[in-house]
């Protein structure tokens, strides 16, 4: 169980604060990466993902932290966390195609390429079910792995999240116009309205 625990959390603390600088680098420089062309864009977002990966392995054992050991109550929130992670998952890759999660559209040149408002399915409930889904994730690996290092990327993800969806929807402001106005002004951020 401890060496799931640590490379549980590994996978977290070497994957996550990539995943979310490189939106940093995407959503306020939209314009530049579609000046780049799709492939160069990719190549040199694949190349940071992976280069931030390499140097957060190379540094592991410090990033991880000290082992807060196997807590049984923490294992169970963690697996009702993930579980419901993996629930919004499944209605949200319905809508969110592998090319939209990648930012193809953000960085497409042209605009007939630029992709549709996504307003339909768990996008009518909840305008950001995937940083909902990466929260929920993030703290059920936390959980289970407690180790002090995810603990804190866990932590640190959620204004940091926050200050990636600010972007994105500046970005989708300026994408969609009125109409996504108009979507931001029906459909809640985070917490869906009550069901009908």
């Amino acid at each position: 169980m401890d060496s799931f625990r640590f490379i549980l959390g590994l996978l977290l603390v070497i994957s996550l604060p990539p995943g979310v600088f490189m939106w940093f680098a995407v959503h306020p420089f939209a314009g530049f990466w579609r000046r780049r062309g799709v492939v160069m864009s990719m190549i040199a977002i694949a190349a940071f993902f992976i280069v931030s990966i390499a140097g957060l392995y190379a540094v592991r054992t410090q990033i991880m932290g000290r082992d807060l050991g196997t807590n049984a109550v923490l294992v169970g929130l963690g697996l009702v966390l993930i579980v419901t992670g993996f629930s919004i998952l499944r209605h949200r890759k319905k809508h969110l195609t592998s090319s939209i999660l990648a930012g193809i559209p953000e960085i497409q040149a042209d605009e007939d390429k630029q992709g549709k408002l996504l307003d339909q399915g768990i996008y009518a409930r909840i305008r950001h079910p995937r940083y909902v889904e990466i929260t929920f994730l993030t703290f059920g690996y936390a959980c289970i792995a407690n180790f002090v290092g995810p603990w804190i990327v866990a932590i640190a993800s959620i204004p940091m999240i926050h200050m990636v969806v600010l972007l994105e929807e500046r970005e989708l402001r300026g994408r969609f116009g009125n109409a996504y106005a108009d979507y931001a002004e029906r459909v809640p951020r985070y917490v869906p309205k009550t069901w009908r």
